[in-house]
């Protein structure tokens, strides 16, 4: 494996958001509550850049409707979740494809992506102290418990968190959701940024309060994000491969095999991390295998999904040091 941990979690977090939004969407977003047929036409979209220049209208759009009832918790995430899947899907997805040549173009996106993650986690921390007074603030300042604590739920939490946790409920679900996905992409962007790094903790806690509430949710969006952040931390930060592997597991059975981007995601963390070619590759043919036609309301989601299996494929060399049939290195650096 040549990559860091945390390089890892920034190539993988770019599926977390797929499956989510395009199965959240018709349900939330204003647009297409209020004008029949638009959901089909959006979800159903097999044209990448055809959807990502309609986004932005739909996002214009939600603020507005935000700005008119700012403490409405459906409203606060369906627009952080807007933010947070266009800046996944249309603009860092993207720019992975660039090579070392338009490096500058290549930082710049994922910049302004990292903007609109911030962005939504704004909107999201205030929804999150209203459910649970104070929990952002406890984990940016709290002390921690000591990962031998007697209670299991306590480790790595700081004090009073488990309590402030248990105050959501499974009507939270995709508050938690995408509270931990807009945090943890922000993270990946910039893992040096201590104002990310100080509530990383947070967006594990809250995943993890989510797959208890909710296990099946949407499809298998939360076994998808935690197979991201298990495989991805390093053990020191909750990091865990075993946990990783049976979120995989649970996905699978979840989605019936049908999910293209757990298939890439399972790809670009547990197999990158392992060092496992031949299962990486596997996964990747079993992703573009998916007829996207099969199910017309995750036709995007697929599409898009497939898209990053593809350029994976043919940049293996820069997540293996030996790929067979491609020479160490090909391709662009991720």
């Amino acid at each position: 494996m040549k990559w860091a941990t945390m390089a890892t979690l920034k190539r993988s977090i770019l599926t977390i958001s797929l499956t989510a939004l395009f199965l959240l969407l018709g349900d939330s977003c204003v647009v297409f509550r209020t004008v029949n047929g638009i959901q089909d036409a959006f979800v159903e979209e097999s044209d990448i850049g055809l959807a990502a220049g309609a986004m932005p209208s739909l996002i214009k759009v939600e603020e507005g409707v935000l700005a008119a009832n700012p403490k409405n918790q459906n409203n606060i995430v369906q627009t952080a979740q807007l933010y947070v899947t266009y800046a996944n899907a249309f603009i860092q997805g993207p720019a992975q494809d660039l090579d070392a040549q338009h490096f500058e173009e290549k930082h710049a996106a994922d910049l302004r992506a990292k903007a609109l993650y911030v962005r939504a986690f704004k909107l999201l921390g205030p929804a999150l102290d209203r459910r649970a007074p104070g929990i952002v603030e406890l984990w940016e300042t709290g002390t921690l418990q000591s990962p031998d604590a007697p209670d299991p739920a306590q480790r790595g939490m700081p004090k009073g968190g488990p309590a402030l946790l248990a105050r959501f409920a499974p009507k939270d679900l995709p508050l938690l959701y995408w509270s931990a996905a807009s945090i943890l992409a922000a993270y990946a962007v910039d893992p040096l940024d201590l104002k990310e790094a100080s509530i990383v903790g947070l967006a594990k806690a809250l995943l993890d309060r989510a797959i208890f509430l909710g296990p099946a949710w949407n499809d298998g969006s939360l076994q998808e994000l935690a197979i991201s952040v298990y495989a991805s931390f390093p053990a020191e930060l909750g990091g865990d491969q075993a946990i990783a592997l049976a979120a995989y597991k649970k996905g699978l059975e979840i989605t019936k095999g049908q999910s293209a981007s757990l298939y890439v995601t399972y790809a670009g963390t547990i197999c990158v991390t392992n060092d496992d070619y031949p299962a990486f590759k596997s996964a990747l043919d079993a992703a573009l295998a998916i007829n996207p036609d099969t199910n017309p309301k995750t036709r995007l989601a697929t599409t898009i999904a497939q898209t990053n299996a593809r350029r994976m494929l043919a940049h293996a060399g820069d997540y293996f040091l030996q790929v067979p049939d491609q020479a160490p290195g090909t391709g662009s650096s991720n």
